[in-house]
């Protein structure tokens, strides 16, 4: 009898895992602009369906930070602010139900693509690792951790994690291109390992372990205020790397919306991945 019980509660177990999922539907009309290709468009309808349906399924995270810029302006001091917002969804999809069905219409000269799609999609449990991440100004000390540069100026990054893992650092600049900063250009691994309770400065050889790796970055604006994005990748489980490449300069690169492809698929398979974005202010 007791045998039997346990085996109950074994299959009952199975059960309750296999549905930690729900059926969800998302729609979208999307205005093509004109430089987007058709095969693109319904692509960005299609992830733009899908997250409509996760949030209003599980709802979102709103984040909001304020930048205060200080510029001179022919003797005299100009303030002003910089907001940066955005939102997170709670939820992840997992896999498509059906096959997504596409309208392909065309209205006041536009073309628009509809679409409608069903799903497997999960709450995504948050992370709870306290992981330290700051941005650092002309040296590798603590002290000189700001969020605001001015063109020219050196850049690091301090972390530390309470648990050994993997790490990845992208920068999205003002042109929507994510450039891999680490795994520095020239090693090949997806992510690198960090140990645990260890104190880390990258992109500074001075404070590198292995000098035939480190890339020291310089940062610089060619408008009067330049805000870029850093997203620090973290997780106790190895990940895959994204497909970026050599482009128009020497660092790997991809469009932001692959990036965030990539980025998604990694996250609804990994439930401890942790996301830290900074926001880099850079003044001419």
């Amino acid at each position: 009898m007791k045998k039997l019980l346990v085996l109950y509660l074994l299959l009952l177990s199975l059960v309750v895992s296999a549905k930690d999922w729900v059926k969800i539907c998302g729609e979208e009309r999307y205005v093509v602009p004109e430089n987007v290709s058709l095969r693109d468009a319904k692509n960005e309808a299609l992830m733009r369906a899908k997250a409509n349906a996760l949030a209003e399924h599980f709802g979102t995270i709103i984040y909001q930070g304020t930048t205060l810029v200080k510029k001179d302006n022919n003797g005299g001091l100009n303030e002003y602010f910089i907001q940066t917002t955005g939102q997170e969804l709670r939820g992840e999809w997992i896999e498509d139900i059906n096959q997504p069905i596409y309208r392909i219409l065309f209205e006041n000269e536009m073309q628009i693509v509809e679409v409608s799609v069903c799903g497997k999609a999960r709450e995504r449990k948050l992370s709870e690792i306290d992981l330290v991440a700051k941005l650092l100004r002309n040296d590798t000390d603590n002290r000189s951790e700001t969020d605001k540069f001015q063109s020219g100026d050196a850049f690091y990054l301090y972390f530390r994690t309470p648990i050994k893992g993997y790490l990845s650092v992208y920068l999205i600049d003002e042109n929507q291109q994510a450039t891999c900063l680490l795994p520095y250009q020239h090693q090949f691994s997806p992510s690198v390992s960090v140990d645990a309770n260890t104190d880390y400065v990258f992109f500074s050889e001075k404070k590198c372990t292995d000098k035939n790796f480190v890339d020291e970055y310089i940062l610089t604006a060619n408008d009067d205020v330049v805000q870029n994005q850093l997203y620090i990748i973290f997780s106790p489980n190895e990940f895959v790397k994204a497909n970026d490449e050599y482009k128009t300069s020497d660092l790997r690169e991809l469009t932001f919306a692959d990036f965030q492809t990539w980025l998604t698929k990694n996250r609804v398979y990994d439930e401890k991945m942790q996301v830290i974005r900074k926001v880099l202010t850079i003044t001419k």
